[in-house]
């Protein structure tokens, strides 16, 4: 994957519209306001897996060392709860108790 980014790098921009995306998933709303931080975690976790080449292009390579020495123990905190939310989620109960015969 890192030879075929950088064999791509030359063709690869940030343009207006690539902002607006960031734009707009920067600034994606929680569910809750109790799932902002973890949200905000996640996010600087996408951050921190894009190449340095393009952080910079993004704008985001200012803190990119400060960001992954933040980021990484905070995702390691949080993958277990969202790893036991994704297998007990509600959509997961619903489908348990969709399969379960009738009554």
């Amino acid at each position: 994957i890192a030879a075929y980014l950088r064999a791509m790098q030359p063709e690869l921009l940030a343009s207006d519209r690539t902002r607006e995306v960031v734009r707009v998933l920067m600034n994606a709303p929680a569910p809750r306001p109790s799932m902002r931080p973890a949200g905000a975690l996640i996010r600087q976790a996408g951050i921190d897996l894009l190449p340095p080449f393009a952080q910079q292009l993004l704008g985001f390579d200012r803190f990119a060392r400060v960001r992954h020495v933040l980021v990484q123990p905070g995702m390691r905190a949080l993958a277990p709860v969202m790893r036991w939310a994704l297998v007990n989620g509600v959509s997961k109960r619903a489908r348990r108790r969709a399969a379960q015969p009738p009554h």
